[in-house]
């Protein structure tokens, strides 16, 4: 059987042109794919206000000043179908939207829950904001598109039309959406990359989601949503805008739980919207959806622990720096010439106990100077603990963070025992005595007032010996 041989000048142009193909499909644009040149994300604002979270620590330890702890906080935004793609052809700035945040919201201080007492912690915001692009928004309302079951029916609002209902479990889409984070933060990078660097942090983040619930209406069939990721979408008119909420209903349920809902409060006697869907799953009570909590909800509860506790060791710390102060003023007089207050000043008064360490001051001190070295070398330390503590919460690794503060609790409940121990045993010995603050009698400024009043009756005697008139 003979074998017909295929010419070289067609094999040439064949392979070439298969080469070709593909390198057009590797090419080929496809969402959640980091083209080089894509913005980065950086880490790194805690390194520029590393010293100004030093100075406020230091004043706060080491004067009255009424100074909240410094915790600079990062917030990355991430808007999805903002950029006039999304539902209503919404289109947001993101440089604007930046600017509005830093302007209205630099700062939050938390309070307590049950007195709404603020804490001595202050977080410093520092804002993030990062569009969705087109094939990414559309790769999404896929996914959650897909995932859509039917439901029954529900109302629109309390007393709303009844329309018709669909759910969407979150495991199924929670892929898309860490596919997504990470396209966002280059998370697989960083994950290899922990590797070599396990105290990289990884970020936290806000997402906006604005999508068109007629492209995701899992009746529609018309729309083509693959077509749609890389195709010009088309503005909405005004009968267009107002079927923009598709007349139909979508939520979530977390592994087979309970949906994200109003619920029937027996306790308030009301509807009560379920607040705690920002933080994930959660088993607590009738707004549980899930057996399990997220992690999301377990990192805030470990933060709020940690807060806690850095504001019981800060008001102890406060506390034990009053009880000295109170007992140097109750204990110390002014012996004659020596001024014993402190330059007036609106902000800051400084403390008997930095006075008596740093010896700027004459004064006897009332109270050993073991004291005071072991209370400033504990403040000392304590500085270098917050800053630590500010760096751990800054880049959200909560486990140190949480040691360190059961460290700085511990350490002040002990100093603060060991000074009340110290100051009541030496007001027991101060009780059988009376302690005199006089001028030493063999001084250098004593033997100068001394001259000086012993020249002075020498000039008065020569005056008045030569002033008396001639007798005859």
């Amino acid at each position: 059987m003979a074998v017909k041989s295929v010419p070289n000048s067609f094999t040439l142009p064949l392979i070439s042109f298969l080469l070709l193909l593909l390198t057009r499909s590797d090419s080929a644009p496809q969402p959640f794919r980091r083209d080089p040149g894509h913005p980065q994300w950086h880490h790194g604002a805690f390194h520029d206000v590393r010293e100004s979270v030093r100075s406020d620590v230091r004043r706060m330890l080491h004067t009255r000043a009424e100074v909240p702890f410094q915790v600079p906080l990062e917030v990355n935004v991430v808007l999805v179908g903002f950029n006039g793609d999304g539902g209503y052809r919404y289109s947001l700035d993101v440089q604007k939207l930046e600017e509005f945040l830093k302007l209205s919201f630099p700062t939050h201080r938390p309070s307590c829950l049950e007195t709404g007492e603020l804490l001595d912690i202050e977080h410093h915001l520092i804002y993030n904001v990062f569009p969705a692009g087109q094939p990414e928004m559309i790769a999404l309302e896929k996914a959650l598109k897909e995932a859509m079951v039917p439901a029954g029916t529900a109302r629109e609002t309390d007393f709303g039309r009844e329309v018709p209902l669909f759910e969407v479990e979150a495991t199924a889409v929670e892929p898309i959406f860490h596919k997504f984070y990470s396209y966002i933060f280059d998370t697989d990078t960083m994950g290899f990359a922990q590797h070599t660097e396990p105290d990289r942090p990884n970020p936290a983040s806000i997402f906006v989601v604005n999508f068109d619930k007629v492209r995701m209406d899992p009746r529609n069939k018309e729309v083509d949503l693959d077509k749609l990721m890389f195709n010009t979408i088309d503005q909405l008119s005004e009968e267009d805008m107002k079927k923009q909420e598709g007349d139909y209903i979508y939520r979530y349920r977390y592994n087979g739980g309970g949906a994200t809902q109003e619920k029937a409060s027996h306790v308030h006697e009301r509807p009560v919207v379920n607040w705690l869907l920002a933080a994930g799953c959660h088993p607590f009570g009738p707004f549980s959806n899930s057996s399990r909590t997220s992690k999301l909800l377990q990192d805030v509860a470990l933060r709020n622990t940690i807060y806690a506790r850095v504001d019981a060791a800060l008001h102890k710390i406060r506390d034990t720096s009053e009880i000295v102060q109170v007992f140097a003023s109750e204990h110390l007089k002014t012996p004659l010439g020596e001024p014993v207050r402190a330059k007036k000043n609106k902000t800051t008064t400084e403390l008997w106990l930095e006075k008596f360490y740093k010896k700027t001051t004459n004064l006897p001190e009332p109270f050993p100077h073991e004291l005071v070295e072991r209370l400033e070398k504990y403040l000392d330390n304590l500085e270098e603990q917050l800053v630590d503590l500010s760096s751990l919460l800054y880049d959200h690794r909560l486990q140190d963070a949480h040691l360190n503060s059961s460290e700085i609790l511990q350490s002040s409940i002990f100093t603060q025992q060991y000074v009340e121990h110290v100051l009541s045993s030496e007001k027991e010995k101060m009780k059988c005595c009376k302690i005199e603050y006089k001028y030493p009698y063999h001084s250098s400024q004593t033997y100068v007032y001394g001259g000086i009043l012993l020249a002075g009756f020498v000039v008065y005697f020569l005056v008045i010996f030569f002033s008396n008139p001639v007798r005859i």
